[in-house]
């Protein structure tokens, strides 16, 4: 058993049995951790009891029975404790956003960069809150952080990484401060997220698309405009309209509205699975006006080996390759282009710009508010871009 001074004169660094089931593990010279350890149906378990010396070793005893009192009566004091935390979290009805900002107010204060500042806050507005805010602060686990990170770990790894450490620090303060009973933070990286995610330094950044100038696209579609294909008209469509390579070659013909001059995609053909409706400029017209004087078949653009499907998913940039090959350029890469040029040309449109390449928009507050798909205006923006 141990005394009083027998814990203030035992080696650090080693744990110590008490006896029935009690165990100290002592950190330091003047700190330690208490715990207690059960079998129950054959599985060994540890709990904590609380850190030395806020925790006396009578306080710790007194938890240790109640502890054994309750395996008595068959039930689990891990589960027992984590139902009470449970229902006290619930009762508190905070979640990650509330603490995230207290957290932030307060340590604001020491950080001189402005930038560092405005970011701290706005990259967890954008892609921690909508997630972690479903669940009640004390309810989220490791997963939910994990589900945060997976879709920006490779494109954006920076930025996730980033926002990792951020998610921790808040939740370090939250458990620090007593807002969160957990013993162990969720959304720690070490011994916890890196066995989720691979290191940052083994992520290989994606190459952008190549993509032409928009200074030189112009010359490059006239050019085009000299081919008949199938493969140079869906080009051509990709082009006027920004939309992605499947998009494009899953394109049919009831999608296509001719008196409204617009194209909708449903959710399920969309990257981001929400509806998309794509305003058709005069030229974009002109090539649906052809395409159905060509045919009739389902979709606009149809394989000529194949019956009742669309061309294969490398027809366009085959065709760049033979006519083209001397272009650094990609289909994909039109996509870059339209928004180079729409920063430079028309940076008043931005966020008509983003819709139209069916994108979030960035600014979490401007995005929260958008409640229109300013369709006049990207009407008159891939009209110009024509």
């Amino acid at each position: 058993m141990l005394t009083q001074k027998k814990i203030d004169t035992v080696p650090s660094k080693k744990k110590y049995h008490d006896g029935g089931g009690l165990y100290f593990f002592k950190s330091s010279p003047h700190k330690g951790k208490w715990s207690f350890r059960y079998t129950r149906y054959g599985r060994a378990q540890e709990m904590g009891l609380g850190v030395y010396p806020a925790i006396t070793l009578s306080t710790a005893r007194q938890r240790r029975d109640h502890m054994r009192t309750l395996l008595s009566k068959d039930i689990n004091p891990l589960e027992e404790r984590r139902n009470e935390r449970q229902q006290y979290r619930r009762e508190q009805g905070l979640r990650f956003s509330d603490v995230a900002k207290q957290c932030y107010e307060e340590r604001k204060l020491s950080w001189k960069n402005k930038k560092h500042r405005k970011q701290w806050i706005q990259t967890l507005c954008t892609d921690a809150y909508p997630i972690l805010d479903k669940k009640p602060l004390g309810e989220l686990t490791t997963n939910d952080f994990y589900e945060v990170l997976k879709p920006i770990w490779y494109s954006k790894n920076e930025t996730a990484r980033r926002i990792q450490q951020r998610m921790q620090t808040v939740m370090s303060w939250s458990i620090t401060k007593g807002l969160c009973h957990e013993e162990k933070n969720p959304a720690q990286w070490k011994e916890n997220l890196e066995f989720l995610l691979p290191r940052s330094h083994t992520v290989q950044i994606p190459r952008p698309h190549p993509s032409l100038r928009w200074q030189d696209t112009p010359s490059f579609y006239a050019k085009l405009c000299q081919l008949s294909s199938y493969s140079a008209l869906a080009l051509r469509f990709l082009i006027l309209t920004i939309g992605r390579t499947s998009e494009i070659l899953g394109c049919q013909r009831r999608e296509i509205n001719r008196e409204n001059k617009t194209w909708t995609l449903s959710e399920k053909r969309m990257k981001k699975g929400k509806a998309h409706t794509v305003p058709l400029s005069s030229e974009a017209m002109e090539i649906i006006d052809m395409l159905w004087q060509k045919h009739n078949h389902a979709y606009l653009f149809p394989s000529s080996v194949k019956q009742n499907t669309p061309l294969s998913n490398m027809a366009m940039l085959t065709l760049m390759k033979r006519y083209f090959s001397q272009l650094d350029a990609v289909p994909h890469g039109f996509r870059s282009t339209f928004r180079v040029w729409a920063e430079e040309q028309r940076p008043e449109l931005r966020n008509a710009a983003e819709i139209t390449m069916a994108h979030k928009i960035r600014n979490p507050i401007e995005g929260a508010y958008m409640r229109v798909d300013l369709l006049d205006q990207r009407r008159g923006l891939l009209e110009e871009w024509a």
